[in-house]
């Protein structure tokens, strides 16, 4: 096609030229005939006039309208074909990611696993089946402090099961991630075989930032919804107890280390330490443990283990569960005293009561300490009549020196009244604890 159209092109160029030749020829000898002067008209007539510039004018010009042409057909060209090719992309994309769940029957966990997850599933160095290693100095608590407990938390806002009736198994050399449930028969079972995604370096855990996910027995000391995290965690986060008393004493360093899902429309892949899970499974594993407080989650990296339900060693365990526990209690105590004076204090406006309830380091909307202090006492001068309810104090975390709980608040000053939700995150100086940072929330999040 292309040739046939540059022989056309070449042809018409060609029969113009000859055209405006024999034009030119015919003006000149109408000059001639009539010029009054033989010589004139020789001369004239023996300097013929020259077209020669026109001809690559005119092969530029037409070479222009090719390429111009031709631009024009890739434009639409183009056009044709990006918008189906947008549309089938877009389809694509719009593709929900497959779950990927293994029920805790399936005779093979390896041969069910996509080929990737296989690969990471490589068998390691199997350590010997003998339950729950705990580290040599580490003392497991006396049998007396799980006795000491009560039957059942009577705390309704904030429930915590006193007896282990849910533990988690991790085991980071096949990806798998077992919630085991006691019977009433007090047998133990595989409840959830789920697939979770682990520290994206191999190996336990020793320093900070070394993307590893540690080895040993932790426990579940908070949780966190939705609208307190990064999209990146999914729906909810529990917050595990590392670095727990051993890791502490063997210098290990690191924190954050949670089980929590993942970004909307992705599947648990490698993390950054923590155990990651699918948003359908984090969700179900959340109405299962409810605050979650005081589940065990036992880390461990064997891919000999063959029978999830029969590995761990659930009176030694539940035996350690059981000062976790203790320990919650004793807190939700002093976390109850300590809310309660604060109350009453900013009820009476008694600033000194009430600020001797924060901590020097506290930091509140913005203010610090004296600048807070500041703030309550214009409060506390302008308003002569105020009162403070608080209902349904929870607690959502819990560590050694730091912990966060939450109420609901019914405020009233003058005309004014107001009832919300309050976040407040505490800190353990020198056995007391004190107030470091404070926020209003809406009352829906005190009650997930």
């Amino acid at each position: 096609m292309w040739y046939k159209l540059r022989r056309a092109i070449l042809f018409s160029l060609k029969e113009f030229e000859n055209r405006l030749a024999a034009n030119a020829r015919k003006r000149e000898i109408r000059r001639a005939y009539r010029s009054t002067s033989d010589a004139s008209v020789t001369s004239r007539s023996a300097r013929p006039v020259s077209f020669g510039w026109l001809l690559p004018l005119v092969k530029f010009l037409a070479a222009a309208c090719i390429v111009i042409a031709i631009g024009v057909l890739c434009i639409f060209a183009y056009r044709a074909i990006s918008e189906p090719a947008a549309k089938f992309f877009a389809g694509i994309s719009q593709v929900k990611l497959p779950k990927i769940e293994i029920k805790h029957n399936a005779p093979s966990h390896n041969a069910q696993q996509p080929a990737a997850q296989q690969e990471r599933s490589a068998p390691r160095p199997t350590q010997a089946q003998q339950g729950p290693a705990y580290p040599s100095g580490l003392d497991v608590p006396d049998a007396s402090v799980l006795n000491s407990l009560p039957s059942s938390d009577s705390d309704s806002v904030s429930p915590v099961d006193m007896k282990m009736t849910r533990m988690i198994l991790t085991n980071k050399a096949t990806h798998r991630f077992y919630v085991m449930l006691k019977g009433d028969n007090g047998k133990w079972s595989v409840e959830h075989d789920w697939f979770t995604g682990t520290g994206a370096v191999d190996g336990p855990k020793r320093t900070a930032g070394d993307l590893k996910t540690p080895d040993g027995l932790y426990f579940i000391v908070g949780r966190r919804e939705r609208s307190e995290l990064d999209p990146k965690y999914g729906p909810l986060a529990f917050i595990l107890n590392y670095p727990n008393e051993y890791d502490i004493r063997m210098g290990y360093s690191g924190q954050g280390i949670w089980v929590h899902g993942v970004k909307p429309d992705t599947v648990p892949f490698r993390s950054h330490g923590c155990l990651e899970l699918e948003n359908p499974n984090a969700i179900e594993l959340g109405t299962e443990l409810r605050s979650g407080i005081g589940t065990p989650v036992y880390i461990v990296d064997d891919s000999g283990i063959t029978d999830p339900a029969t590995y761990p060693d659930y009176d030694k365990i539940e035996r350690k569960r059981a000062k976790i526990i203790a320990d919650w209690l004793a807190g939700r105590s002093a976390f109850a005293v300590l809310i309660d004076n604060w109350g009453k204090a900013w009820a009476a406006r008694d600033i000194e009561n009430y600020m001797s309830n924060y901590d020097d380091g506290f930091d509140g909307q913005g203010l610090n300490k004296r600048q807070w202090r500041d703030h309550k006492s214009r409060i506390f001068t302008d308003q002569p009549d105020i009162s403070v309810g608080i209902e349904g104090l929870r607690i959502t975390e819990i560590g050694a020196n730091t912990a966060v709980v939450k109420f609901v608040q019914d405020y009233a000053a003058g005309s004014m009244k107001s009832r919300s939700g309050k976040k407040i995150e505490l800190i353990k100086r020198n056995g007391t604890w004190r107030i470091s940072r404070e926020a209003t929330i809406p009352e829906e999040q005190v009650r997930l």
